[in-house]
């Protein structure tokens, strides 16, 4: 995503073309027979990440642009999948470039957060407002799961997200750039923080370049 607002963050006249272009990276992805179901998003050509519990237990999904109309199928392998106690919940799935034309665009990540950063959410819960939906959270701090392995994940406390919101990408208005993925909520949402980097050819490969920054749902 190119960053809106110039470089002090989003500018009030980059709103509007930094939110069509978030929505036009976000994928709201089904997994078959209508069992359940999650938000992804594109980070590089090929690449859509989400949590590995929305996609827990299949090979494919199928997968949706709303605001370009895209419609892909994306495959899940083993070894792209990454799920532990510390609270990692990646998920890395595949597209054919080819057959999603013209390309969607990737985000622009950068996992800078401070106390009281504004962060923006959209993602295609489940029920009545599943083509999409907009929240808004405020950073308030880590937490952490495990004792043994205590990856830090970015707390937020804002609009309740429910089922459905899990993989969305998370907004700082700050830097206008992706600060992590929604992963889980209770009260209070958490996310996964996402490498530094801008979309290249070379995919993602190392789930530590993710320390947790969670801010989302259980499924």
């Amino acid at each position: 995503m190119d960053r809106a607002g110039g470089s002090g963050g989003l500018g009030t006249d980059g709103t509007d073309r930094w939110r069509g272009l978030l929505e036009a990276a976000t994928v709201a992805l089904d997994l078959p027979g209508n069992s359940g179901g999650g938000t992804g998003f594109v980070l590089e050509p090929g690449t859509v990440v989400t949590c590995a519990h929305v996609v827990a237990g299949v090979d494919t999904v199928r997968g949706g642009i709303v605001a370009t109309g895209h419609d892909m199928e994306l495959s899940v392998s083993g070894e792209r999948f990454h799920r532990t106690a510390n609270g990692l919940d990646l998920a890395l799935l595949r597209y054919d470039t080819a057959e999603v034309t013209p390309a969607p665009p990737g985000v622009l990540t950068a996992p800078s957060t401070v106390l009281g950063d504004r962060l923006s959410v959209y993602g295609h819960p489940r029920g009545d407002f599943r083509a999409g939906q907009w929240a808004v959270l405020e950073y308030q701090g880590d937490s952490r799961i495990s004792f043994d392995d205590p990856m830090p994940m970015p707390r937020g406390f804002g609009t309740p997200v429910g089922e459905g919101f899990s993989g969305s990408p998370v907004v700082n208005h700050r830097t206008g750039a992706v600060c992590g993925m929604l992963a889980r909520s209770n009260n209070a949402s958490w996310m996964i923080p996402p490498p530094s980097h801008r979309p290249g050819p070379s995919p993602l490969s190392n789930p530590s370049d993710w320390s947790p920054t969670t801010a989302g749902e259980t499924s």
